[in-house]
């Protein structure tokens, strides 16, 4: 446990990012088609051209129609199987930013210390958040906003998907901190949040998971934030 000073405001997104806001994404910028379980990919700044997300053979995240030539998607699922840099791209294309893990903390506690934003009884996630109890016989992360929010009227922050953040992973300092963003390199990128198949433990507010930018996975989602 350490101290962390965010010094600038930024707005953050109410619900994570629905695979038909990804859809409207890939059709504004050109994303070419590919065909189900294939990556579909497109420059990114800063990086080159990188993969995106991997296209779901069950729907859950968007097709690319031939007749069309357009990328379609329905329903207010969360995006998944997007990579990091596929979630970049989206936050980049609407101006802003993928959260570092201290504004993601700092937005999921809304003002708490406590293991959760509504308190530490764990009895009590399942009004806040898709996770194992409340998932039984979902296949599949739900549509956003379904259950209560935080404090702060943001939804989903703990469980249905986890939420990729901007940070290399890395070690947090022992002393005080002013708006940290994480190790200067590495091989994973912090993930935050839990998501529909993990315990209550995974879906704390202070839980810490990490992936490879360029994985894609079914766990998997992101939000943005964008600074004024």
């Amino acid at each position: 446990v350490h101290s962390v000073t965010l010094a600038k405001d930024f707005y953050m997104g109410k619900y994570q990012v629905t695979r038909a806001q990804y859809a409207a994404f890939l059709n504004a910028v050109g994303v070419a088609g590919v065909t189900i379980d294939n990556l579909a990919r497109h420059n990114v700044s800063g990086y080159g051209e990188q993969n995106l997300f991997t296209v779901n053979q069950w729907g859950w995240t968007p097709r690319y129609n031939t007749e069309t030539n357009q990328w379609e998607a329905s329903g207010d699922q969360p995006m998944i199987y997007v990579t990091w840099f596929g979630a970049k791209a989206y936050a980049d294309w609407i101006g802003g930013s993928l959260p570092t893990e201290a504004q993601w903390e700092y937005a999921c506690r809304a003002g708490t210390t406590t293991a959760y934003s509504f308190g530490d009884n764990e009895s009590l996630l399942g009004g806040y958040a898709w996770y194992t109890v409340t998932s039984t016989g979902i296949d599949g992360p739900s549509p956003v906003g379904n259950k209560k929010p935080n404090p702060w009227g943001l939804y989903d922050m703990h469980g249905n998907v986890n939420e990729w953040c901007s940070d290399w992973l890395g070690d947090y300092g022992s002393g005080p901190d002013t708006d940290p963003t994480g190790a200067v390199s590495g091989r994973a990128r912090v993930l935050r949040g839990g998501y529909w198949g993990n315990n209550a433990r995974y879906c704390r507010s202070a839980y810490r998971y990490s992936a490879g930018p360029d994985g894609a996975f079914y766990s998997v989602g992101f939000r943005v934030v964008v600074v004024p």
